[in-house]
């Protein structure tokens, strides 16, 4: 039997050794199925049937997700599955965003991310964490783009370091 919690917080599945067998096995038929469907850009209807010889209506993102899912317990990796609305700790969140717990109190305290009190305890909406995630990704990308346009602007040109100290006065 397979260790599951199922709860409003979410599902996690740590699969036996049968199981990875069975799913690596899955996960290389479906694999294939699901490669060709999109090759001669067939429906999810066509790649059920030939998957499970019936007609049942999947959207195109859940099979993706069955595949991926399958391909991470072929691996023997646990998998679990968040719903958008579940509440997490300050522990669970901070594991999450893989930051300590008190850096990710001290994102909560600046506003950076919504939280509720329950008592005394903090309660993050994986939501809102999500929410906060895609932000700091967009801004650190933003970043990354601003750093790579002043590189290409210097390119070529010999910089010392007064061309940096002028480089950063136009930042202030």
């Amino acid at each position: 039997m397979t260790t599951m919690a199922l709860a409003d917080e979410g599902v996690l599945w740590k699969p036996k050794k049968a199981e990875t067998e069975q799913a690596k096995h899955a996960f290389d038929k479906l694999d294939a199925i699901l490669r060709e469907t999109v090759a001669r850009h067939e429906g999810p209807q066509v790649f059920l049937k030939r998957a499970l010889d019936s007609h049942i209506s999947i959207p195109p993102k859940a099979i993706e997700w069955m595949v991926q899912i399958l391909k991470e317990v072929a691996l023997g990796n646990a998998v679990t599955l968040i719903p958008i609305h579940a509440v997490m700790t300050t522990q669970q969140a901070a594991d999450f965003l893989n930051v300590s717990r008190p850096f990710l109190i001290s994102l909560l305290e600046k506003g950076d991310i919504k939280f509720q009190k329950v008592g005394r305890h903090r309660r993050i909406q994986f939501g809102d964490l999500l929410d906060y995630k895609s932000k700091y990704e967009n801004e650190r990308l933003e970043a990354l783009a601003r750093i790579t346009q002043r590189t290409q602007a210097l390119e070529g040109d010999h910089f010392d370091l007064a061309d940096l100290k002028e480089l950063k006065g136009k930042k202030d």
